[in-house]
């Protein structure tokens, strides 16, 4: 009996050990992918075993310290479960900052020395002790991710792109040095920046001239100067040293929405910038397309010898850059959309206002003709938004018409901030407006021109109706907190909703002719549907909450 009871206990204390050392495990490594379950302090310059192919933040998780990877090669995805409370942290270290030395951008939160292409999404990189991504010579992709810095005077480099190509998208970044310093960007996608002091936004081409003619697209991005003018600051475009002095042209493309905002006591940088105060740029030629308002709006610093070219501009033009494409125009004080009046194809067909993000005669084919100034057909009828009778006059009506170029169908967007626009007439440089004024909140109510004010009935957002990127036509919930995450997309069969920490949610699934497919409420912030019996096509889902309404397109294939 003794023996049996001492095999017993013997086998109690080495299963609790076992079970310790399990819980102990942080991170667990199955199979090459690395999950942090608790917070950690890895402590400054954790090498990453080379046999880690991902590194997981799990939710409510804070790494303190940063992933360093001198030597590595592979690829490597590095990832949170919530861009809120998957952190990684800084030690605390304050010499690092300031300094431009190797060893102190060892101190990144994530550095890579050598040529990984690394993928890095959904976490927030939090105060770190030197910049908060600093790659080496590969591939850098950044996808919903929060970079911060809430320090003020530290000098922290949100992307710091190395020599390899970057890619950055669906972020938040407020720090305090270049936001994303790129040697050669690729894209640059649906991110908030907020400018605050000494460096720029958008830091391109950064010394290296084997980047020749490269483009950089910045599409729907948005800049937040909030640089309080006494300390030295850069302008949005910089580009601010090269190492030779041969010609070197750099691209710069604009698509989609181009906003800039300046906070209460802030001051507004310059939107381009060639050289710095103590370097000069030599023979750089910086070509801009898609973008006209700030054409003029260039700093030279030291006569390097440098030109801005920014292209397919009107002498005075004054209108917003907008990408060729498909959209739902949302009328600001209603939160409805322009439509074509009972779907009608006929010439003459009424245009007015109706609630719902959905059907064909809800959607404007917008292109540009020349300079400013867009023709706007409509998906269902083909036909252009057009000023009857060719009015001058306000209250003279918007309809549709058979596109004939002329200037009565010929319109420019005005930027109005926060992604709102104008839309002005060619011919009688009246406005689109929403008769009634600012009480017409109601279906139906029709559109037509007046002088241009600052109602927010004179105002829209083009909303992209062409696209899966789950992400693309946010409209109202808390701009910093993005994460409402709609996986997999397209979808087959299950359709995953994440919306953080947005609980009581109603949802409404609606196909492209505004049949609505499904509804119900999220109560806690996780939902996953069945869409196995859905039609294979493109649905829109409107999601409700106390904080505003969020539209996303979802595909089923």
């Amino acid at each position: 009996m003794l023996k049996f009871t001492l095999n017993y206990f013997f086998a109690l204390l080495l299963f609790m050990a076992f079970a310790f050392k399990a819980s102990a495990q942080n991170p667990t490594v199955v199979n090459g992918v690395a999950t942090y379950t608790a917070n950690k302090t890895i402590g400054s310059q954790f090498e990453v075993p080379d046999s880690w192919n991902k590194i997981v933040i799990n939710a409510n998780v804070t790494i303190t310290g940063s992933f360093y990877m001198p030597t590595r090669t592979r690829p490597i995805e590095i990832m949170g479960k919530n861009w809120n409370t998957s952190v990684i942290t800084g030690t605390g270290e304050t010499k690092w900052h300031e300094q431009g030395t190797t060893e102190a951008r060892q101190h990144s939160a994530i550095r890579c020395d050598k040529s990984p292409d690394v993928y890095i999404h959904d976490l927030k990189s939090l105060n770190p002790d030197k910049f908060h991504i600093s790659a080496g010579f590969g591939n850098v992709t950044v996808d919903h991710c929060r970079i911060i810095d809430n320090r003020e005077r530290h000098t922290t480099d949100g992307v710091h792109g190395g020599r390899g190509k970057v890619t950055v998208k669906n972020c938040y970044i407020d720090t305090h040095d270049d936001a994303l310093y790129l040697s050669e960007c690729k894209l640059v996608e649906n991110t908030t920046i907020v400018h605050n002091k000494n460096g720029g936004p958008l830091q391109i081409a950064w010394g290296y001239d084997d980047f020749n003619n490269h483009t950089c697209i910045i599409r729907n991005v948005k800049v937040i100067d909030a640089y309080n003018g006494t300390d030295y600051n850069q302008g949005v475009v910089s580009w601010a040293r090269r190492n030779g002095t041969d010609p070197v042209t750099i691209n710069v493309e604009f698509q989609g929405t181009f906003t800039r905002e300046t906070k209460s006591g802030a001051q507004q940088s310059h939107m381009y910038q060639l050289g710095r105060r103590t370097e000069t740029l030599n023979n750089g030629t910086l070509k801009v397309t898609g973008e006209c308002r700030w054409k003029n709006d260039l700093i030279v610093y030291n006569n390097g010898n440098s030109t801005l070219n920014v292209q397919g501009c009107d002498g005075n033009d004054t209108g917003g850059s907008i990408s060729n494409g498909t959209y739902f125009l949302q009328i600001r004080h209603s939160n409805k959309f322009v439509e074509v009046q009972a779907s009608s194809t006929a010439n003459g067909g009424n245009v007015q206002q109706w609630q719902g993000q959905s059907g064909n005669h809800k959607q404007w084919q917008i292109t540009k003709v020349s300079g400013e100034w867009y023709k706007i057909i409509n998906l269902n009828s083909n036909k252009a938004l057009d000023v009857s009778n060719w009015s001058t006059s306000n209250g003279g009506n918007i309809h549709q018409w058979n596109y004939t170029g002329n200037d009565n169908q010929l319109w420019k967007f005005v930027d109005k901030g926060s992604g709102w626009y104008q839309i002005v007439s060619k011919h009688s440089g009246k406005a689109l407006d929403i008769q009634g004024g600012v009480n017409a909140t109601g279906n139906g109510a029709n559109i037509y021109q007046w002088a241009p004010n600052n109602n927010f009935n004179q105002q829209f957002k083009l909303i992209n109706s062409g696209n899966g990127n789950s992400r693309l036509s946010q409209t109202s919930f808390e701009e910093k907190d993005n994460s409402i995450r709609i996986y997999p997309n397209p979808v087959s069969e299950t359709l995953h909703l994440s919306l953080s920490d947005h609980t009581d949610t109603v949802y409404k699934i609606y196909s492209l002719s505004g049949q609505e497919v499904k509804s119900g409420k999220i109560r806690n912030g996780v939902f996953s549907l069945n869409v196995a019996d859905f039609k294979k096509g493109m649905y829109i889902i409107n999601l409700e909450n106390a904080e505003g309404i969020i539209r996303e397109n979802f595909i089923v294939r």
